[in-house]
C-alpha cells in the first residue's frame, strides 16, 4: 500500500490521537486567582490552502485557555464553515474572547444559553444594537460624545434572533491615538483599492475608535480592566504564527480531502504533542511519576 493510501486511513487515528491529547492536557489546568471565577478561553480560526489552482481550503477553529496557553478543543471545517462561536463546546462560567468576525447574534445566544459570557470586538453591522425600549440605538452617536482619552462604558441591548426577546450588554469604546487612526485608515483604503469598493463615512469614523462588546456586567469586570483582558487575544495570533511558521500547517501538500484531514489531524498531534512536553517541563513531578497513577 502506498503511503499516500496509508495516510488516508490514518486521519481517524490521528483525530484519536489529538483527543486524547486534549483530555490530558485538560487535565491539570494552571490555577491563577484572577481566573475563579471564569475559565477564559481565546478563539480564533485561520484559513489553510492546497497548492494548484484546483485545491481546496480548510479552515481550522481552536480554542485556547488563557490560563495555560493550552488548547481546548478545535475543528477542522471547510471555508464555508464561517467564523462563529457556535462552532465552540461551551460550558458554564466560559469567558470567550475573539475578534470582530465573532460579533453575531447567534453565536452571542449560543455562549449564553450555556450559561457563558463573551467580549469581542464591535461589528456594526453583525450586531444591531437598541436602547432599553427597543428603539434603534446609534453607535456613533455615543462614540461622539467621547472626549480623547477618555474610556466610554454604555449599556446597549440587542435582538435575540430566535424569539426577539431584547439582551443586555455593554459598549466599551475608546478613541484611538492619531497614530493609530492614520494606520487603521491605511489599512482601511488599501482594502478598498484592492477590492474596489468605495469606504462609507461611518465605515471611517468607526475606524477612530477601539470597541468592544461584552455581556459581562459592571460587578463583575471595569471597563478597563476588560480593554485589558482583551489584548492578552494576540497570545492566539501568536499561536496561529507558530503552526504555520514551525509546523507547515499553512500550506497542505494534498489534493485529496480525506489526505488533507489526515495531513492537518497529524500535524495537530505534533502541535498538541509540543505542549504536552511543554506541560512536563513546566510542572515536572520531582518523585518521577503523577500522583493520578496511584488512584
Amino acid at each position: 500500500m502506498s503511503f499516500i493510501n496509508r495516510l488516508r486511513l490514518a486521519k481517524d487515528w490521528f483525530l484519536w490521537i489529538a483527543k486524547g491529547l486534549l483530555k490530558q492536557l485538560n487535565c491539570n489546568p494552571m490555577p491563577e486567582k484572577a481566573f475563579k471565577k471564569f475559565n477564559i478561553r481565546l478563539v480564533d480560526g485561520s484559513i489553510v490552502n492546497e497548492p494548484g489552482v484546483t485545491g481546496s481550503s480548510w479552515r481550522i477553529h481552536y480554542s485556547l485557555r488563557l490560563s495555560d496557553l493550552h488548547c481546548d478543543t478545535f475543528l477542522i471545517t471547510t471555508t464555508k464553515t464561517g467564523e462563529s462561536l457556535q462552532r465552540y463546546p461551551i460550558v458554564k462560567n466560559d469567558l470567550i474572547i475573539g475578534d470582530r468576525g465573532y460579533c453575531r447574534r447567534k453565536g452571542i445566544v449560543h455562549v449564553l444559553e450555556n450559561h457563558g459570557h463573551v467580549l469581542v470586538r464591535f461589528h456594526s453591522t453583525s450586531l444591531p444594537l437598541f436602547n432599553r425600549r427597543g428603539k434603534s440605538l446609534s453607535v456613533l452617536s455615543l462614540l461622539r460624545s467621547l472626549a480623547d482619552v477618555t474610556l466610554g462604558d454604555f449599556d446597549v441591548w440587542f435582538k435575540d434572533p430566535n424569539n426577539g426577546s431584547l439582551i443586555k450588554g455593554r459598549i466599551l469604546a475608546l478613541r484611538k491615538s492619531k497614530g493609530a487612526i492614520a494606520i487603521a485608515l491605511r489599512k482601511l483604503h488599501k482594502y478598498a483599492s484592492k477590492k474596489g469598493v468605495k469606504l462609507k463615512p461611518d465605515t471611517l469614523e468607526y475606524a477612530e475608535y477601539f470597541i468592544q462588546f461584552t455581556t459581562l456586567n459592571r460587578h463583575k469586570f471595569k471597563a478597563e480592566e476588560l480593554l485589558n483582558l482583551y489584548r492578552c487575544r494576540w497570545q492566539i495570533e501568536l499561536l496561529f504564527k507558530r503552526l504555520k511558521s514551525l509546523m507547515g500547517v499553512g500550506h497542505l501538500p494534498m489534493q485529496n480531502e480525506l489526505s488533507s484531514k489526515a495531513w492537518l489531524y497529524g500535524k495537530m498531534v505534533i502541535a498538541l504533542i509540543t505542549e504536552c512536553v511543554h506541560q512536563e517541563a513546566e510542572f515536572y513531578f520531582p518523585w518521577g511519576y503523577s500522583i493520578s497513577c496511584l488512584t
